[in-house]
């Protein structure tokens, strides 16, 4: 590990994390989820390497397999399917936050 941090710009501990590796292919950073939970119902989620995640703060995307994906959106009210160029998204409209709480 290289570089320092900038505690000004944070509070609390940083949790380092192995990349997990998928195929033996190093990729995206991945880490294997435990639960997924949305306005306080949860998404039943397989285990092992069928849970790995892909994590990237510079994406609004939510991908995954499509019935735990459609789980989660069963959870936000008022989301429907996309269609159309949103074919294979979801979309919402909400002027409240989501709480979305995804634990590994």
């Amino acid at each position: 590990m290289s570089g320092t941090t900038n505690t000004s710009l944070y509070t609390g501990e940083i949790d380092y994390q192995n990349v997990q590796s998928a195929q033996n292919i190093l990729s995206y950073w991945t880490l294997p989820l435990t639960s997924l939970t949305a306005n306080s119902g949860s998404v039943t989620l397989p285990s092992g390497s069928s849970s790995l995640a892909a994590i990237d703060t510079g994406t609004t995307l939510i991908g995954g397999p499509s019935d735990e994906v459609a789980a989660l959106y069963a959870l936000i009210p008022g989301s429907t399917a996309g269609t159309g160029n949103f074919e294979g998204y979801y979309v919402y409209r909400t002027s409240s936050s989501i709480p979305l709480l995804i634990s590994y």
